[in-house]
């Protein structure tokens, strides 16, 4: 029961990121193609550049992120959990202050990051936002990233991603240390679910932004090829997400959760296209 409780708020949570992040990011799909003023504020990457400047960013991500573990400040702890959520749930706010209240791009942009930033603080201040702020802030993140790529540069960067998630747990191991810095915290770079056992222990559950937004940036790219593939890469990251979890908390270990995540989409992405879907 309480394996069944954990798995339904998690699995909850990442349904959420998933279908608000490719909402968002199909929007901005149409938003640029169609508003002069969204394409002069946004940089589309394409082709190679597109490829480079992700690694370049994924990379300064992690260098910063052993920076700060190493320094072991909680001030730079909360920079940079301000900085991630207010810049990627501005992306989330902005598509639906444009939707629902039609307003002029420039408009919904000053609205939108006055609203991230609000809504960053409100983590600060109320730690049990922390589930709803990693949820907003891994759909922004995918979404944006999702437009700005390709499809097969991000199915060859998730490769090498879900790679280097499988040495950073397993050989490295640095990836565990990272979440073991980011659970004490209470830093909203995880979803978590937590249940109380009938010996009144605590059991919980963890899931990391990057293996909700990651997926996102796939089913995005993929809609620009054709819905259907979209559609089955996310049934692929759902079926994949709950198998790890499953694992995981059957065999009590941390697991890299991106290479079956991954490899369940291309899988599905493959039937789709051998059967005709695509």
């Amino acid at each position: 029961m309480i394996l069944l409780n954990l798995l339904l708020k998690i699995v909850f949570f990442f349904l959420a990121a998933q279908v608000l992040g490719i909402y968002a990011g199909v929007f901005l799909i149409s938003d640029i193609q169609s508003n002069e003023f969204a394409d002069y504020f946004t940089v589309k990457q394409t082709g190679i550049s597109s490829f480079l400047f992700f690694i370049l960013y994924l990379a300064l991500g992690i260098g910063l992120m052993f920076l700060i573990i190493k320094l072991g400040s909680s001030i730079l702890f909360d920079i940079l959990e301000f900085a991630v959520i207010s810049t990627t749930s501005s992306i989330i706010f902005y598509v639906f202050l444009k939707v629902l209240f039609f307003l002029p791009t420039i408009m919904a942009i000053l609205f939108a990051v006055s609203i991230a930033v609000l809504f960053a603080l409100s983590k600060h201040f109320h730690p049990s936002m922390k589930n709803i702020c990693a949820v907003v802030a891994s759909a922004g993140a995918g979404a944006v990233f999702g437009f700005s790529i390709g499809f097969f540069p991000a199915v060859i960067l998730l490769l090498l991603l879900s790679i280097y998630d499988f040495i950073a747990v397993f050989k490295t191991k640095h990836m565990i240390t990272f979440a073991k810095q980011i659970i004490s915290r209470n830093l909203s770079f995880t979803v978590d679910a937590v249940e109380i056992s009938p010996e009144g222990k605590e059991r919980r559950m963890d899931l990391g932004t990057g293996d909700l937004a990651l997926p996102i940036m796939l089913e995005v790219s993929a809609f620009q090829i054709a819905p259907m593939l979209s559609f089955l890469l996310f049934i692929g990251a759902v079926i994949g997400a709950l198998s790890v979890m499953v694992y995981a908390w059957k065999t009590r270990s941390i697991l890299p959760a991106l290479p079956p995540i991954v490899f369940s989409m291309l899988i599905m992405g493959l039937i789709g296209f051998l059967v005709g879907l695509i």
